[in-house]
């Protein structure tokens, strides 16, 4: 992920570019309710390629899952921006975790790189 997001950035700069620790983003989302400046906002330039780190690093709440997240997928989407996600489940849990609309978009023209590890680096 981190290559891919590099190598972008050389190319196309950082503005078309996009790297968001999903549970990191809701919070900032949520804590922006009401106050002049919204994340989101940011997240609209990203016209060409994003990664979407984490993506379930937490249970999402049903709030953060069907509406910033759905928001996230949706509007990298209508940018037809490449996505790059990264998560720990499985992708056979995505149904379980997000509306079936949002499932479909994210796998409509998916490859899937799936990588498992012995032990989690965090822990050690």
């Amino acid at each position: 992920g981190v290559a891919a997001y590099r190598w972008m950035v050389k190319h196309v700069g950082t503005e078309l570019t996009t790297w968001l620790n999903v549970p990191k983003f809701c919070d900032q989302v949520k804590a922006s309710y009401n106050q002049p400046h919204d994340p989101m906002m940011d997240y609209l330039e990203a016209r060409r390629f994003v990664v979407l780190d984490d993506l379930f690093g937490r249970d999402l709440t049903s709030h953060e899952a069907s509406q910033i997240v759905y928001r996230l997928l949706d509007i990298a989407y209508q940018n037809s921006a490449g996505m790059l996600i990264t998560m720990n489940q499985k992708v056979e849990e995505l149904p379980t975790r997000l509306p079936a609309h949002e499932v479909s978009r994210l796998l409509a023209n998916a490859v899937i790189i799936p990588t498992t590890s012995d032990q989690d680096w965090r822990r050690k």
